[in-house]
C-alpha cells in the first residue's frame, strides 16, 4: 500500500482558504465598489468600472472578487514561508490602522515620506545588511493626485512584487 500523499500548498488553487474569506456581498457592505471622483482613472482601469454615479466610479465588484482572491492568496503564501511583507500609505487618515495591522499580523508599514533610494541602498540608508520586503502591498499608488509613489519604482527595480490597491493606478506595472 502506497502512503497518503502529503498536499503541497503550491499544488492546491486554494490551500488556505483564502476563497471563504471574502464575498461580493461583503465587499458591497464594505463600501468597496464606491470609487474615486470621476477624472482620476486610470484608462488601462475602465474595464473593471461598472459606471458612475454623482460623480464618483463605481467598481465592479464582480471581477474585483476574483483579482482581490489572487492578491490574497499570493500574500497568504508569502506569509506561509515566513517571507516579510511591508503595506505602504501616505494616507494620514488610514496610516495608524494600517500600523496597527501590520503589527498585528506580524509585518511591517511604512507610512512616512518615502526616502529615495530606500531599497536599492538599503545598505547605506539603514548603515547595516538589511533583508528587503518579499512583498510590498501600496494601497495608494500616488504621492499626490498625479505623482507616482517612488516605491512603485524601487520595487521593481529591485524585483520586490507589488500589489498596488486602488483604481487610479496603471495595472499593467
Amino acid at each position: 500500500p502506497s502512503k497518503p500523499r502529503t498536499l503541497s500548498p503550491l499544488e492546491h488553487a486554494d490551500y488556505f482558504g483564502v476563497s471563504k474569506l471574502i464575498s461580493v456581498r461583503e465587499l458591497f457592505e464594505a463600501r468597496a465598489h464606491l470609487g474615486h471622483k470621476e477624472g482620476l482613472l486610470n484608462d488601462l482601469m475602465k474595464p473593471y468600472i461598472f459606471g458612475s454615479r454623482l460623480g464618483h466610479h463605481i467598481i465592479d465588484l464582480d471581477q474585483t472578487v476574483p483579482h482581490l482572491f489572487r492578491a490574497l492568496n499570493f500574500a497568504a503564501h508569502i506569509a506561509y514561508r515566513d517571507g516579510i511583507i511591508l503595506f505602504v500609505t501616505r494616507n494620514q487618515q488610514t496610516s495608524h490602522m494600517v500600523e496597527e495591522t501590520a503589527k498585528a499580523c506580524g509585518e511591517f508599514a511604512h507610512t512616512r515620506w518615502w526616502r529615495p533610494g530606500l531599497f536599492p541602498n538599503s545598505e547605506r540608508q539603514f548603515g547595516t545588511v538589511t533583508r528587503l520586503p518579499d512583498l510590498v502591498v501600496l494601497l495608494s499608488t500616488l504621492d499626490t493626485v498625479f505623482e507616482e509613489h517612488l516605491g512603485r519604482a524601487e520595487c521593481a527595480r529591485m524585483l520586490i512584487p507589488t500589489r498596488p490597491c486602488g483604481h487610479n493606478c496603471n495595472p499593467s506595472l
